[in-house]
């Protein structure tokens, strides 16, 4: 997936991220499968402007329909065969976290 610019880049991820957010939200999980292998194409290509996306908060009450579609969705996603980006993604965003670890590690001391 090819994107010009480091503004349309930062959108079009941006677009993804809340895709796969709002997929999830409605349940609908064919949306969402194509949204996260999308967005981890274009965030492998882009790790520094991924980082920059900034999570969605939502809040709903435990027993509603909403909270059982992100679990209905989380759950199919669990046993799904990902993608080499999404694995990809999935190790450079674990690494990124122990960095986090150390760097908050070596400052606290």
């Amino acid at each position: 997936m090819k994107v010009n610019g480091v503004g349309d880049t930062f959108f079009k991820l941006n677009q993804l991220y809340q895709k796969k957010v709002i997929s999830s939200v409605a349940g609908n999980y064919s949306n969402y499968k194509k949204a996260s292998v999308q967005y981890a194409e274009l965030a492998l290509d882009n790790v520094e402007i991924a980082k920059k996306i900034t999570p969605i908060k939502y809040s709903f009450p435990i027993f509603s329909k909403t909270s059982f579609n992100v679990l209905k969705i989380t759950f199919m996603d669990l046993f799904r065969k990902k993608t080499p980006a999404e694995k990809q993604l999935k190790i450079i965003g674990q690494e990124e976290a122990i960095k986090r670890q150390i760097f908050q590690q070596n400052f606290i001391k």
